[in-house]
């Protein structure tokens, strides 16, 4: 499961199902599938300004991996360096 969830973060535009930041004023505040009057159009919902609460989060993930990968490839840099001087 995890696997899946970074793959689906690395390479988000593929699994989105919509652009994360489009707006569809029509479908605002719609809820999630398995509520009722949810559609699999919007499979988690949609928030106040319409946008689709799937694809900012398979982004957010994304963002999420890069930030990680980052900063445990600057510790790993910083640390022997750091353990040196000491």
């Amino acid at each position: 499961m995890k696997f899946r969830a970074l793959i689906a973060a690395i390479f988000a535009p593929w699994p989105a199902p919509y652009p994360p930041n489009d707006q569809d004023l029509l479908n605002m505040l719609m809820p999630p599938v398995w509520a009722p009057g949810g559609s699999m159009e919007h499979v988690l919902g949609t928030d106040s300004l319409g946008r689709d609460l799937a694809s900012r989060l398979i982004y957010g993930a994304r963002v999420a991996v890069i930030v990680a990968v980052v900063a445990g490839w600057g510790v790993l840099k910083l640390l022997p360096r750091v353990g040196f001087l000491t």
